[in-house]
């Protein structure tokens, strides 16, 4: 097995992927950052029997180093496969934020991505599957970011993410000619939440995230608040009285990890 050009650095990172083609024989990944060459970088999954090429997959832009690191990332779809971590902590148009983004093992289909929202943060620099900490069948990841500043210059910091959706609950009391608040559940520590509400049913597309919809055709920002430490985020929105009898769809958006809530309809 070797890189196919120069200055690809194939094999800077290696994970184990664990069975990802079924046949009950380990698989292994290895990324190829091309940290000198300025390319996007690339990952390769490979057969633990012959080591032949299962399924490769690139970064997105320059110098991001995708690939740099790799971690078998356990059955975070919940689909029964394996699935691999990749980072590129210097994602984020020269900006140095990083990212991770996690692959379905099996295909290397795309099923989750978490985007720093802090230049030089450095999401991605290092990541590892934890397992199944909140026992809800899927497992979840932990990247490193080693220049957050967050507790003091470059002290660092430690996320850990899954694939669970943020769960939103409101507006409570529901009454026009008040101020109503929303909830959000399950969304990463820190994160900045956006809430979205509309009138139409339907779909529209996320700038920020390719493939991401919202479940309104005509969504509008009500507003954006930070989870705390424990995942929940709130919201408190005044509805004017002229709502009274209309009904609305309401959904909240992580834009650094790509994910939508429940759609919720308020008739106030």
């Amino acid at each position: 097995m070797t890189g196919t050009g120069a200055y690809e650095e194939f094999g800077r990172a290696l994970a184990g992927a664990g069975d990802v083609d079924g046949d009950g024989v380990p698989d292994a990944a290895a990324g190829a950052p091309q940290t000198l060459a300025g390319g996007t970088g690339w990952v390769r999954a490979l057969s633990g029997v012959d080591g032949a090429t299962l399924w490769t997959v690139t970064g997105t832009g320059a110098y991001e180093e995708f690939g740099r690191a790799l971690a078998g990332a356990g059955d975070v779809d919940g689909d029964g496969d394996p699935d691999l971590a990749v980072g590129s902590a210097q994602a984020g148009v020269g900006l140095r934020a990083g990212s991770v983004r996690v692959y379905d093992g099996t295909t290397g289909a795309h099923v989750l991505s978490l985007h720093g929202g802090v230049p030089g943060d450095q999401v991605g620099w290092s990541v590892a599957g934890v397992g199944d900490l909140d026992f809800d069948g899927r497992a979840e990841i932990a990247t490193g970011l080693p220049y957050a500043d967050s507790h003091g210059a470059d002290a660092g910091r430690v996320l850990v993410f899954g694939d669970t959706s943020p769960d939103l609950l409101g507006p409570i009391p529901g009454l026009a000619g008040s101020i109503n608040t929303l909830h959000v559940s399950e969304v990463p520590a820190g994160a900045k939440v956006v809430f979205l509400y509309g009138t139409t049913a339907g779909l529209a597309g996320s700038p920020l995230c390719a493939g991401v919809f919202a479940g309104m055709a005509d969504p509008v920002v009500a507003g954006h608040a930070f989870a705390d430490g424990n995942g929940y985020a709130f919201l408190n929105v005044s509805v004017p009285g002229g709502a009274a009898g209309r009904t609305f769809l309401v959904q909240a958006f992580v834009p650094s990890t790509c994910q939508v809530s429940n759609l919720v309809v308020a008739a106030f």
